[in-house]
This record gives C-alpha cells, structure tokens and sequence, in this order.
C-alpha cells in the first residue's frame, strides 16, 4: 500500500466520521424541534383548558345562584317574615333561619374558590372531581355514584388539570346526549385510571353524532396528558368512557 492510497483512506474515514457527526447532530437538532414543538402544543392547549374551566365554573355559578342559592334566600326570608308576624317572641324561630344562612354562606364560600383558577389546578383532580360530582348529583338527572380508591395520583398539576377539563367534557357528554338514568365515576390512583360508565342510549363512534360529541377533542388532551382515551359505545348499550396511564 502506497503513500496515496494511505492519504485516500484517511480522506475516507475522515468523511465517514464527518457525515456520522453529521447525522447525529441532524437527529438531535430534529428530536429537539420535535420536543420544544411537543412542549408549545402542551402549553397552548393548558391555557385554553384554564379558560374553559373557568368559563364552564361561570356557567356553574350562574346555575348556582339561580337554582340553588336564591331559593335558599327566599327560604330564609320567608321563614323570617313567618316568624315576625305570628310571634313576637321570634328568637327560637331564628334557629332554622341561621342554618340556612350558614349553608348559603358556605355555598358561597364554594363558589367563590371556584372562580380562582389558581386554586382550582392547586386543589388537585380528586378534590375537583369529588365537588363537580356533587354539584352534578344536585342537578338530579340521573342517579351518580363515584368510587374512588384514595391512592396516591401521580400525575402533574398541569396534567391533572386537563383531565379535569376531560373529566367535564365527558359529564357534558353524558348530561347532553345519553339520555342515562345511571351513571358511576369511577377514579384510582395508582396506577392512574378515571372511567365514566354511563346506562344511556349510546352511539355509534365512528357515526355523525359521536363526531359531533367533540370526542377528538377528549382524545388530543388524554394524549397530552400522556393518558390513553378508550370510549366503548354502541347504540342501545350505553357508553364508557376509560382513561388510563399509557
């Protein structure tokens, strides 16, 4: 083997190493685009989440204070008129309206978190899934059981906040569309799986109607999340709605 052939195969490997550097850093220039995109995608879709939770606690509040507060106002008012006309003596006839008063103002000490978007992501997914049940259950259009394990949820408060925000679309769902008599929420920590199980009509998923039901939308922020989404639906069966740890 001569000089020059020594001189080509240093000039070989040298561009084998050259284009190997090469590759390399291409993939991590792509991999890192991917993640930083991956990361923008996360952020936008957890403020407009932050903004729908809040629009939807509004919208909460407003059907709260219609349906449940004033009537507990009127209550209390009418009970004390009562009480002032028919007897002078009104302090035991007080006693009643002091509850009531004690349950409005704790209402409205309710509501009032609610609106904070700040404490409602600090106030982690059990407890948020826990009061959304109850108000739910006020509602009484269906029968609602919620089981819950009490284990430890590892997820982020980021994440944890847009499965709540699921958490609501899929109650939309239910409420607007099933038709149930029967529903059950079902949360367990570890590992992390959240089911609504409904006795409604169901549909067909891939149909007009399951389209319509913003399911796509479910299924974009499960994944960001980094959950997986299985909806099982059929019509006159029902429909389960499943999210688990990937």
């Amino acid at each position: 083997m001569n000089e020059h052939d020594i001189f080509l195969i240093i000039i070989f490997t040298t561009l084998i190493i050259l284009l190997l550097i090469a590759g390399i850093a291409i993939i991590i220039i792509i991999a890192n685009r991917q993640r930083v995109k991956r990361e923008v995608e996360f952020e936008k879709e957890l403020r407009a989440v932050e903004q729908e939770v809040q629009e939807q606690l509004l919208t909460n509040v407003s059907q709260e204070l219609h349906d449940n507060i004033g009537q507990m106002l009127t209550v209390m008012h009418l009970q004390l008129k009562k009480g002032q006309v028919k007897h002078p003596e009104v302090s035991p006839l007080l006693q009643p309206v002091s509850e009531t008063l004690n349950d409005t103002i704790e209402q409205v000490k309710t509501l009032a978190r609610g609106l904070n978007s700040d404490m409602v992501q600090d106030n982690g997914l059990r407890n948020n899934i826990a009061q959304e049940t109850e108000r739910l259950k006020k509602l009484e259009k269906f029968g609602l059981v919620r089981v819950d394990d009490g284990t430890d949820i590892h997820l982020s408060k980021d994440m944890q906040l847009l499965v709540f925000r699921v958490f609501q679309e899929m109650m939309n769902n239910v409420m607007k569309h099933s038709g149930a008599t029967e529903v059950q929420i079902r949360l367990n920590g570890s590992p992390f799986l959240l089911e609504v199980r409904d006795n409604g009509h169901g549909f067909d998923t891939e149909g007009p109607i399951g389209k319509g039901m913003g399911l796509s939308n479910i299924q974009k922020r499960a994944k960001l999340a980094g959950l997986t989404c299985k909806i099982v639906s059929s019509v006159g069966k029902g429909c389960i709605f499943m999210l688990k740890q990937l």
